[in-house]
């Protein structure tokens, strides 16, 4: 799962027990540094509190929290950890320091704390979402990650929204794109509710608040509902996307981009698909103006050099992974993209070095894409055994979501074993783009619309077939044409069979990525723009 556990840590900076004038003053010192973001001056507070007192558990807390500000998780872990030997029954420390065992990827560890502050009664509707999230991006653990997420929504449908979104990426993941699209419509309308319950209470009339918009955004009471539902139209984008719906994928984003908030996400999905039209120009402008928005996710860096890696600019991709590897939610697409990059130029060890760098980065180690391109990689560059390990986990995790991408399991065999690729299976375009097969990326061939495509294709296999063994694949969907299967040469030493394969197409307008496929194998994929 793409998604990113929010957390929010919990800091009562209110004395909820009688403490001496020392501790108090040092408390109270120490929450207002840390209420101002001043964490380094907080932190600087509290261990002179623990000098003068090493059992304060106060101080610990406070200090953690700071910690966490700064993003230093390990010493936050500490901290609480420290807090808690003072005092083991306390149930906000032991809820944060369930957070920061997240954020440390110590996932049994959050699990134990989430299910014990559960079990206690406290925040239950933010534990059940933080265990929830563990479970189903982390142990894949859906069905238990399902009870958590609507344990949660049960107790703070209003106030955990976002967690709506959460279940429609299980379900994404599931190819369960109706029930997916139905919890994303959910979060709209609880977030629309809490909206216009907001503009109630402030006796401000819609018509008002849609022409004054920017200006009671604001306000912090509709920042949370406004970034949530920003979010589910952008995903909602997102699921129209995969499913083919480029128009209703559009209507998304731009619903998305009304407010005033998040625009950010709207503008990279629009990037997106203005990238499946071939429109490189239209998404380096969406994807610029999502960074312009938020300029410190450098996931869309990540996105920026992709573009530019279909435009061959590897020179300009590459500045752009660099930025988003130095962030720790962009590192695993940074250096999975910079990897293809340097594939794509011919640099097979530094592109084995940055796909397992991708793969190291990620909290789910059964990345079967990753996988399998680090196999290619390993096969260009000659390390048989490596490639075939990688090919052999890819399927294994992948099952029956599995698509072969420049997969050469085979080929890696019978050059470990010694047999030579003679008997490997090999689909080469002979028209109408024969310099697809030199390439690593989609070549793009423009055809006019109505007109016959006719394509031209030799496979070298190893064994006899038949027509219906080699089949055309048009936007991820098998088409069935007007195709011919010709043997052109048998050798019977070599077991080498070379058969000519011909078809026309008729392909609506737009933009339709087209590979062959024969026996477990594909061709170079051609970007078909039919216009």
């Amino acid at each position: 799962l793409s998604a990113i556990c929010s957390l929010i840590i919990n800091i009562n900076c209110s004395s909820s027990k009688k403490l001496d004038p020392v501790t108090e003053a040092y408390r109270k010192s120490a929450c207002s540094k840390y209420k101002r973001n001043d964490y380094n001056g907080a932190i600087a507070i509290c261990k002179e509190a623990i000098a003068k007192n090493p059992q304060n558990d106060v101080a610990y807390s406070i200090m953690g929290s700071s910690y966490w500000g700064l993003k230093d998780y390990n010493n936050a872990y500490l901290s609480y950890n420290q807090a808690l030997i003072i005092k083991p029954t306390d149930n906000e420390l032991r809820y944060n320091r369930a957070c920061t065992e997240t954020m440390l990827k110590k996932y049994k560890e959050a699990i134990e704390d989430y299910s014990y502050t559960i079990k206690k009664g406290y925040d239950k509707a933010n534990s059940y979402y933080s265990r929830g999230w563990v479970e189903g991006s982390i142990y894949k653990q859906y069905d238990a990650a399902m009870k958590d997420y609507d344990s949660c929504l049960k107790m703070d449908p209003q106030g955990h929204s976002f967690v709506y979104q959460y279940k429609a990426f299980i379900y994404e993941y599931q190819y369960k794109y109706d029930s997916a699209t139905l919890e994303l419509q959910e979060c709209i309308k609880k977030d629309l509710e809490q909206i216009k319950t907001t503009l109630h209470s402030m006796n401000i009339s819609k018509k008002s608040f849609d022409y004054k918009r920017n200006n009671y955004l604001k306000d912090s009471s509709f920042i949370k509902a406004y970034s949530s539902t920003c979010d589910a139209y952008g995903v909602l984008g997102g699921i129209y996307m995969g499913l083919g719906k480029y128009s209703w994928a559009d209507s998304y984003y731009e619903l998305g981009k009304q407010y005033s908030l998040p625009k950010a996400n709207c503008f990279s999905g629009k990037s997106k698909l203005e990238l499946k039209n071939l429109h490189y120009s239209l998404a380096l402008e969406n994807i610029d103006s999502a960074i312009a928005y938020n300029p410190q996710n450098n996931c869309y860096y990540a996105e920026r050099g992709y573009i530019l890696k279909e435009k061959k600019d590897y020179n300009g991709a590459m500045s752009c992974f660099e930025k988003a590897i130095n962030c720790d939610c962009a590192k695993v697409d940074g250096y999975m993209f910079r990897g293809e990059t340097e594939l794509a130029m011919g640099n097979y060890q530094k592109a084995i070095e940055d796909v397992t760098s991708s793969i190291n980065a990620s909290v789910d180690s059964s990345n079967y894409v990753a996988l399998n391109l680090r196999g290619y990689a390993y096969f260009k560059n000659k390390q048989y055994k490596e490639a075939l390990a990688d090919y052999d986990t890819a399927i294994k995790q992948a099952k029956s979501n599995y698509q072969p991408y420049w997969e050469y399991r085979q080929e890696a065999l019978d050059a470990l074993n010694g047999t030579g690729t003679n008997a490997c299976t090999i689909i080469l375009w002979q028209s109408p783009a024969d310099d697809a097969n030199s390439l690593y990326d989609s070549a793009k061939y423009h055809t006019s619309y109505g007109e016959p495509l006719k394509i031209n294709l030799k496979v070298i296999i190893n064994h006899p077939i038949t027509k219906d063994a080699v089949v055309t694949s048009v936007n991820g969907t098998h088409f069935i044409g007007d195709a011919k299967l010709t043997l052109k040469e048998n050798d019977a030493t070599t077991k080498q069979y070379i058969y000519e394969f011909e078809e026309t197409l008729k392909l609506p307008l737009g933009a339709h990525p087209l590979q062959i496929e024969c026996d477990n194998k594909h061709s170079q994929t051609i970007n078909m723009v039919v216009e």
